[in-house]
């Protein structure tokens, strides 16, 4: 389905789903050895301006070989049209469906994000436990993606989040998440 066919006048504040940002540069898809797709489990307006999401961002770009794109918890009205026309949640600058990124990266700030970042994961039309995905290489067309949980409530206590994530990292990302993509 077009994106102006799912984001149009009818949705309440569109353009925090079009990515037209200042200083965002388009990224070559085809030409990217990983494909990342880090996530924020609030509305746009809220995890846009997280400076962490950002320099996690901006960090994985300038790594050679890495593409990274953002998504966020879209608003009720658009939560609501994807499931209608049953599409899945997509990334803001892409405009991809999520399923189609190699990795997926929920910052998870507070406990109670979780239930928002199982919502993005029902949006976006991936299993929500990490059992349901199964094991295919990353490679295989029909692989989801590596969902993993970073931030201060998911490495402070992660068990009670285990089963939903195929890891979760431990440590400063600044650091860590560009050596995740070389490994994956």
């Amino acid at each position: 389905m077009a994106f102006d066919q799912l984001v149009d006048a009818s949705i309440n504040r569109p353009a925090r789903y079009m990515g037209h940002e200042l200083g965002v540069e388009p990224r070559d898809w085809e030409a990217a050895r990983v494909r990342w797709a880090l996530t924020y489990p609030e509305i746009y307006e809220v995890g846009s301006s997280n400076l962490g999401h950002i320099i996690l961002y901006s960090i994985l770009n300038a790594v050679p070989g890495q593409l990274c794109d953002r998504a966020y918890l879209p608003a009720a009205d658009l939560s609501d049209r994807l499931k209608e026309r049953n599409q899945a949640l997509f990334a803001v600058e892409s405009r991809r469906p999520l399923p189609a990124f190699d990795i997926l990266g929920f910052s998870l700030s507070y406990e109670l994000g979780a239930t928002n970042i199982l919502a993005m994961l029902d949006l976006a039309k991936v299993p929500l436990y990490a059992a349901e995905r199964g094991d295919l290489p990353l490679s295989h067309p029909e692989s989801p993606p590596l969902i993993f949980a970073g931030g201060p409530t998911a490495t402070s206590n992660p068990e009670p989040y285990a089963a939903f994530f195929d890891f979760i990292a431990l440590g400063d990302g600044e650091e860590l998440l560009p050596e995740i993509g070389l490994v994956v």
